[in-house]
């Protein structure tokens, strides 16, 4: 069972920048910080259909099922990587 700093890293540097393509959108990975605000202008700003990726992504990733994706699973869990992660954490431990 990985930790939840290697679940953050993998989040943020594999779920977030590279299957996002944030690069693309003049983002450095070093930009990204376990509480950096995924969502709101402050932060990546990502869009509804960025965060259905991440989910996707994260689905994958760790052979979870996450059950239908709505709109206060998006802004409960997907506030930033750290969030990302504890619910993670809290799937593959409730496997």
């Amino acid at each position: 069972m990985m930790n939840i700093n290697e679940i953050i890293t993998h989040i943020k540097e594999k779920i977030i920048f590279e299957d996002l393509e944030l690069s693309e959108w003049g983002h450095e990975l070093s930009d990204i910080k376990d509480d950096t605000l995924l969502l709101s202008e402050e932060g990546l700003a990502l869009d509804s259909v960025d965060v259905l990726d991440i989910f996707v992504g994260i689905q994958k990733e760790y052979s979870i099922d996450l059950g239908e994706i709505t709109n206060e699973l998006m802004e409960k869990h997907c506030q930033s990587p750290l969030t990302l992660a504890e619910l993670v954490i809290d799937k593959c431990g409730a496997r």
